[in-house]
């Protein structure tokens, strides 16, 4: 059975699935810095219905091994180490190919030619398909992906001391900007009482 959190997350991306059609083969980083559904589930954008599956199982194994070492999933389906929360990302890779015309597409193009349309329709030179490779982002500049040689599957422990090496520089982080946010409320506060004094 898989982990309830992934049981969960299945649901939501099929749900999602009936009402959101997209191309799948769009390349998928033009979108990095659009600004997302709220509701859009965790890592759908960049994964391909084929790998869904495995993704599901990498995430089951991933979601067991941190919770029987004291963490939790959150709501977003990242996960909390030692009180952190550590963001990560999975993603399929693509490779870039030259266009093929769809019959809808060729029905346009019909139709500016045979002048019913006074405007030739524009397609993309390249289609960007899915490969089959996972690769795994931690969001410090470490990743994991599929290789010739070896998959991800086979790495579980080297990505989850990976995912506790960027927990204790979440700590870190964490407690820089609480000594920051101490600081500058004391500074604060002292300039109220010279306010005072002076007054």
């Amino acid at each position: 059975r898989l982990h309830p959190k992934v049981v969960e997350y299945k649901t939501k991306v099929k749900e999602w699935e009936a009402k959101h059609n997209r191309d799948i083969l769009a390349n998928w980083k033009t979108d990095r810095y659009a600004r997302l559904p709220e509701d859009e589930p965790t890592f759908w954008r960049q994964l391909s219905p084929d790998i869904f599956p495995r993704v599901c199982r990498l995430l089951d194994a991933i979601y067991r091994a941190i919770e029987s070492l004291g963490g939790k999933v959150t709501d977003k389906y990242h996960v909390v180490i030692r009180g952190e929360h550590v963001p990560f990302s999975i993603m399929e890779g693509q490779e870039k190919v030259a266009h093929q015309i769809t019959k809808e597409e060729q029905k346009q193009l019909a139709s500016y030619e045979n002048g019913k349309s006074y405007y030739r329709p524009n397609f993309r030179k390249y289609d960007y398909r899915p490969n089959g490779r996972i690769r795994i982002d931690i969001l410090d500049g470490s990743y994991f992906r599929d290789t010739d040689q070896i998959l991800v599957e086979e790495r579980l422990d080297e990505i989850l001391i990976a995912l506790y090496i960027k927990s204790e520089s979440e700590r870190k982080l964490r407690l820089e900007r609480e000594e920051k946010a101490r600081r500058e409320a004391e500074e604060k506060r002292q300039r109220e009482l010279r306010r005072e004094r002076y007054n």
